[in-house]
């Protein structure tokens, strides 16, 4: 079926069901029996966690905000000639398959039978639903304002948690985990996050003002711990003459 995706996802913050309602949903096995028989025939085991995904997320095509690019969710993908497959490693006896498949970038959305996510090999939140969190954070800021001031990444070393200590706006509870966390207000919003190399020592920093005004502040919060303040950019992202630009 196609059109308008419309799966009930209770547990999800009215943000992020806002973000799944905004998704396409295209044809893909969804039914447990099914599902299952894909997974016996490919000699998967374990896959209880692996069957409640398909059942709620299989087929649906949705607008990643953070990386601005779509993704499509579901352990059954359909290579172009109308036969499903299952990518996947057995690592140790634990399962890891291919959840997703970015539209442009070409990495790879993978999980582990503990609801782990990973990009490729790097993990990247502790289960879907945080997943879809951090991203309809992002998604709710485009949809209020068309253009926030965003600044550049900031890379830090994973241990480096001088940046979270000095943050003193609210966290934004449900779109944070051990890879990522998300501060702010309606007007002005930080993310930490964990950077997609996969040595996996590395985090990146970035905050966002609504208005031009409050962009003082957010450079702030980077003076205060560090020797020097990223440069600030339009977001969502746009190229002008090779460069991303800048306000």
């Amino acid at each position: 079926m196609n059109g308008k995706n419309v799966l009930s996802t209770m547990g999800l913050s009215p943000r992020a069901e806002k973000l799944i309602s905004l998704a396409e949903r295209v044809p893909r096995p969804t039914e447990r029996e099914e599902v299952a028989q894909y997974l016996e025939a490919a000699g998967i085991s374990g896959g209880e966690r692996f069957l409640r995904f398909q059942e709620k997320y299989g087929g649906l095509q949705l607008f990643a905000a953070g990386m601005q690019e779509l993704v499509e969710l579901g352990m059954l993908l359909d290579p172009g000639d109308g036969t499903y497959q299952i990518a996947g490693v057995d690592d140790e006896g634990e399962w890891i398959l291919t959840i997703g498949r970015f539209e442009n970038s070409g990495n790879m959305l993978m999980m582990d039978q503990d609801g782990i996510l990973y990009a490729d090999t790097v993990p990247i939140a502790d289960s879907i639903e945080t997943w879809l969190e951090t991203h309809a954070v992002a998604a709710e800021m485009q949809l209020t304002t068309p253009d926030w001031y965003s600044t550049a990444f900031m890379t830090v070393h994973r241990d480096d948690r001088a940046f979270d200590a000095a943050m003193d706006l609210p966290r934004i509870a449900e779109a944070c985990d051990d890879y990522t966390t998300w501060w702010g207000t309606e007007s002005m919003r930080f993310e930490r996050t964990v950077f997609w190399e996969p040595k996996n020592q590395t985090h990146v920093i970035r905050g966002f003002a609504k208005d031009e005004a409050e962009v003082p502040m957010v450079l702030s919060y980077f003076d205060r711990v560090y020797d020097s303040v990223p440069p600030v950019i339009w977001w969502p992202y746009r190229m002008v003459d090779g460069q991303v630009a800048k306000p």
